[in-house]
């Protein structure tokens, strides 16, 4: 989907506009990466995306070996203390959205990790796939703004950045979803952080990441045999 208006091709910086066939010609699908949020989806596209992510996160958990068939894997939602340890390796011993799990933020200047994965939660055994985050523990008649941080960052213990995502928008959309989902192999451990706004030193947010963990059935849920489902008797 475009960005931009049908027949009202942008002008460049420098005051040139680009032709209509020039504009016309450009491919969303041929950009190396689209990062960020879109906050206007319709719910059919959510769906798209939801389906994108979980395949994605598939189609590496099998390329991973997680499992030697598909019907050996499980699509789960996230727990945070059991998928996550905070940024001090330490346990997260709830399994609410809180961040910082524990005490508030401290550092309005720059990056705080919040989240991290290694071996104590099983990395090695999962994928993460997260496409979303949503703003929870505040109620349909909030007032006023709720987040008090500005980026979300995804990161590689190497320091490669998946992406960075501008949530304050979570203050007036409930939710906010991908571009592109974010999916994180089983080679790879995971960083996020969090980056507080100045003057909110002091203060939590309550972030759900809206995504799925693909691991081996039975490692934390087995579900129905299809058999179950269709059965009649």
């Amino acid at each position: 989907m475009s960005r931009f208006s049908p027949g009202n091709p942008p002008v460049s910086q420098a005051g040139g506009g680009l032709s209509q066939g020039s504009f016309d010609s450009v491919k969303m699908e041929a950009v190396g990466f689209v990062g960020g949020l879109r906050s206007h989806i319709l719910p059919e596209e959510i769906v798209k995306l939801e389906k994108q992510g979980i395949q994605m996160a598939l189609a590496e958990a099998m390329n991973s070996a997680i499992a030697p068939t598909m019907a050996g894997l499980a699509v789960r939602d996230f727990k945070p203390g059991t998928d996550f340890e905070d940024g001090n390796d330490m346990p997260i011993k709830m399994e609410n959205w809180r961040q910082p799990w524990s005490g508030f933020y401290n550092n309005t200047s720059g990056e705080s990790e919040i989240y991290r994965t290694n071996k104590d939660v099983d990395y090695d055994k999962k994928v993460v796939a997260i496409w979303g985050v949503r703003y929870v523990n505040c109620g349909p008649g909030r007032l006023g703004n709720v987040v008090n941080t500005s980026l979300i960052t995804f990161k590689d213990s190497a320091g490669n950045t998946y992406d960075t995502w501008q949530v304050e928008g979570l203050d007036v959309h409930p939710e906010l979803y991908a571009f592109t989902p974010i999916i994180f192999s089983n080679t790879r451990q995971l960083r996020i952080f969090h980056y507080p706004k100045i003057g909110e030193s002091g203060s939590f947010d309550n972030i759900q990441l809206v995504g799925k963990i693909i691991e081996r059935r039975g490692d934390n849920v087995n579900g129905l045999q299809r058999v179950d489902l269709l059965s009649t008797s």
